[in-house]
Order: structure tokens, then sequence, then C-alpha cells
């Protein structure tokens, strides 16, 4: 559960103890949990990214195919989508393209690809942002928060 409220919250200097699941209450008094979609074809990284997010205090669903975040996407309502761009069945352009049009939410594209045109596709494809593999976590966490605070503020 995320304990920072969604999405003007900032990932604390230290790291919620493990095992503290309560969510903080935003002003009205409502709980809202950060819902991010994740998109990994490597199921270690996959596996490293939903265990960071979810300490980090975000509700995470883990897809490792492009058919499978399109198919998710629309039903799960995810506040960010984590999109690597490397996925084993279908282009990563195409898939960040049609979850563009899918959904409001940000997309967070991540690729283990150098070439800054890669990175200029993908923001061409839709995406809000890229983070080339490997990354930090607090890097990885950083750019959610900011992707997340824009999405509120209409950026």
């Amino acid at each position: 559960m995320n304990q920072y409220p969604h999405p003007m919250s900032t990932v604390p200097n230290t790291p919620a103890p493990l095992g503290d699941e309560t969510p903080a209450p935003l002003g009205d008094g409502k709980l809202v949990v950060a819902r991010v979609l994740v998109a990994e074809g490597n199921p270690a990284t996959a596996e490293m990214v939903v265990l960071v997010l979810e300490h980090a205090g975000y509700q995470s669903m883990r897809t490792v195919t492009g058919r499978q975040v399109l198919a998710a996407a629309p039903q799960w309502h995810p506040d960010l989508v984590l999109l690597d761009l490397d996925l084993p069945d279908l282009p990563g352009p195409d898939v960040c393209r049609r979850l563009h049009q899918m959904v409001s939410a940000p997309i967070l594209a991540v690729s283990t690809e150098s070439d800054p045109e890669a990175a200029e596709l993908a923001m061409a494809c839709g995406a809000s942002d890229y983070v080339r593999k490997p990354f930090r976590t607090v890097d990885l966490l950083s750019r959610i928060e900011s992707r997340l605070a824009g999405s509120v503020l209409g950026g």
C-alpha cells in the first residue's frame, strides 16, 4: 500500500520500514494509492522493479509482454505505466503508441538502447519520459514521482 499521498508526494530520504502498509490520508481524509503498471520483459528486472515500487509505497501490477500490458491498462487504470521498449512479442514503440491512445497515465519508457534517437522515438510515440537501463532505483523513483506530479499539474 502507498503510505504517501498520491501523486504530489515525495519519496522520503529514508525508505519506509518493510511491512508498514498504512496509507497516509490526503487533506480530505481519502486514502490514495498510486498505481504503477510495469511492463518488463526481463523477469529479474521486473521482480526488482515491483519490489522497489512496493517498498516505496506504490501499488504495482507486472506484465511481461506487449499484449499483456495492452490488455491490463484499460482494466487496471494505472496512474503511470513503466514500459520496457524491449518486450518479447511486440515492438516497444507500437505498444507505447497504443497505450498513449488508451490511457491518460504518463508512460515512462525504459530501454537498454543508448542511441538518442531511441528516446526521441519513444517520446514521439507518447512516452512522457525515457530512462536508460541499467538505472539506479533512486533515479527511477525520482522520475516516477516527477511524472506523477506532472500528470496532476497537467504536464
